[in-house]
Formats: C-alpha cells, structure tokens, sequence
C-alpha cells in the first residue's frame, strides 16, 4: 500500500515550465556560469583592443549569462507536494520521486497490474515506480503476446508429429526384425510424447504461462 512516508523531498529546479532534478539544474547552473565568465573575458579583450561594438556585444552577451544564472539559482525548490502521476526529469528524463495524490498512487497500482502486457522499456519505468511507491509489490510476470503463444503451440504441434513419425517407423523396424533400431526408436519416441504430455496437461514452465496468459 502506499504511503507519502515512503518519500524523501529532494530539490527540484522549476524553470520556464519545465522541471530538472537537481543534478540537471545544478549542471545548467554551471554552465551559464561558464559562458559569463567567457563572454566577461571577451568583452575585456575586445576593450583593450579598441573593438567597442563587439566588446559591447560580448557584455551583452555575459550580462545575460549572469541573468540566467541568478533565475536557475532561484528556481530550486523542495519538491514537498504532490502530484497525479510520477514525474521524472525534462532534461535527463529521470524518475524523480515525488509524492502522489491518491489519484496517482491509483495510476500507479493500475500500471503494476497492467505491466503485464508492457514491453521491457515500460517494464523497467513502472518497475522503479513500484519499488518508490509500492516497495513490497513485485512486477507480475510478462504475458506472451498472441504471436509468442502461436508460435510456442507451432513448436510443440511440430514435436507431436515427429513424434508420430518416429513412432511408425519403429513399428515398422519391430517388423522387419531390427530390435536395435525399434529399441532406440521407441525410446526417442517416448522422451518426444513424454515433452508434449508435459505441455498439454501442466506442469512445465511454459504450459503454465500460457494458462495464465489465456485467462
């Protein structure tokens, strides 16, 4: 069951209606700390060099910098609310684990349930949802989809009617008097029934998936 105890508030950087995790704001931080202190360099070479109108660009340019770098500065924030579905990063895309609504918390269950179907990328978003929200919850196994399962029942149609050959032929060598050969015949004849058995009437691992795919 979920639980806001389950979640830690981390620092958020909220910016012209995006939001970055904290490793992402601090990294754009940087980085337009960079370009201030290049386009400052700039502007002073230019200076020296009597260029007034590129010097003036390139302060320009470091005034805007410096301007960029006071907003990301000012847009971190503790990320204490919450919110109707899990949200991640929009620059790095990462799952950043803040607190659900019960409207959320729901979405996030109903997705457990569903991953089912999920291919293995989807898996792998609601699987680190699960173990933020719901840590005592396990992914339910993959169905297969109808292609994997015909092509499973293809096989194993494919192995009953080997089976059927290898079977006629030992009769057949069992009547011209070759006991050997019948001998071996019979036995790969039954290790071949003894494989569709198994998947036709439970027991093994693949019978058993597609009982529960078939439910």
């Amino acid at each position: 069951m979920y639980s806001r105890a389950f979640i830690e508030a981390q620092t958020v950087y909220v910016h012209d209606g995006a939001m970055d995790c904290a490793e992402c704001g601090e990294r754009a931080i940087e980085e337009a700390k960079d370009r201030q202190e290049r386009e400052t360099d700039r502007a002073v070479r230019f200076i020296e060099g009597g260029k007034e109108t590129p010097a003036a660009d390139a302060a320009r340019n470091a005034a805007r910098a410096a301007a960029l770098v006071a907003e990301l500065e000012d847009s971190a924030t503790l990320d204490d609310g919450e919110s109707d579905s899990p949200r991640s990063c929009d620059s790095c895309h990462c799952f950043i684990d803040g607190a659900l609504t019960s409207d959320g918390a729901q979405y996030v269950a109903e997705s457990i349930r569903d991953s089912v179907q999920f291919d293995d990328g989807s898996r792998a978003v609601v699987k680190e949802w699960a173990e933020t929200y719901f840590p005592d919850s396990d992914l339910p196994a993959r169905i297969l989809s109808p292609e994997q399962r015909a092509a499973i029942l293809a096989t194993f149609a494919r192995v009953d009617r080997v089976r059927r050959a290898v079977e006629s032929i030992g009769r057949m060598s069992e009547a011209a008097a070759r006991p050997v050969e019948a001998g071996r015949l019979s036995g790969a004849a039954a290790a071949l029934r003894a494989a569709w058995v198994r998947f036709t009437y439970g027991g093994d691992s693949v019978r058993e998936t597609l009982r529960g795919a078939n439910r």
